[in-house]
């Protein structure tokens, strides 16, 4: 394929050969490029990006399509991002945007190159605390995700917890229900036995309270049924 294109503000002839060896185990080409009939090896080597230059791959959805494929792009509002690029790339749109960055960083270097020493220093000083602090934000960032994970096993360590606790509550309201009955005939059979212990302490009770006396009371009539007997055997 020969066309003529500019290269380095010259028009010239590009000539773009691609040869395949019969029966070849690697089944690769041979790529060649000319310039105004002379090869160019420099550009043969780097022929895929400068292809890319001239003719960005996105545009190949622009032709070689079916009907199909131009009743999509007709019906669509705006095209899609790569044919987008591609079109500003063959006309050459993107290229103030690669200026301006370009630029930007040109200026940062010759800031950097005219800056005396001591503007140097300083501006290393801030540069070490910008990729400092650009350490501590990954660090913080890291210890985040690390701190959200424990709260998510924290959070399911409450739900489960919770969930058993209300499970078992419903248990533990049934067994209180059946302890406060037993607790129900506890107490009456309690009661019951205070009851016969009140009435059998109130036959026998009252006379264990004199126990003593009735005691007292007997030996003192044994000695005066002795002192009878003494005064009855002197008389006769």
């Amino acid at each position: 394929m020969t066309f003529e294109h500019i290269l380095n503000n010259v028009q010239v002839e590009f000539k773009i050969e691609r040869v395949w060896t019969k029966n070849s185990k690697s089944g690769k080409d041979t790529l060649g490029v000319s310039v105004d009939n002379r090869s160019d090896a420099a550009l043969t080597q780097i022929w895929d990006e400068r292809i890319e230059d001239l003719l960005p791959l996105g545009i190949s959805n622009l032709f070689l399509f079916d009907g199909e494929q131009v009743k999509e792009l007709a019906e669509q509002e705006t095209l899609t991002i790569d044919v987008t690029n591609a079109i500003k790339t063959l006309l050459g749109l993107e290229l103030a945007e690669r200026l301006a960055t370009d630029i930007d960083i040109l200026v940062y270097r010759k800031r950097k190159a005219l800056a005396d020493t001591k503007d140097l220093v300083s501006l290393e000083k801030i540069e070490q605390k910008l990729n400092l602090q650009k350490d501590k934000y990954e660090a913080a960032k890291e210890q985040l995700g690390i701190a959200q994970k424990e709260i998510e096993t924290a959070q399911k360590h409450h739900d489960e917890t919770s969930e058993k606790f209300l499970s078992e509550g419903g248990k533990i309201a049934k067994n209180r229900s059946q302890l406060e009955t037993q607790l129900s005939y506890g107490n009456d059979a309690i009661a019951n036995q205070r009851k016969d212990i009140v009435e059998v302490a109130s036959d026998i009770l009252p006379l264990a309270l004199i126990t003593p006396l009735l005691t007292q009371a007997q030996i003192q009539g044994q000695k005066e049924s002795k002192h009878l007997e003494q005064s009855l055997l002197k008389m006769f």
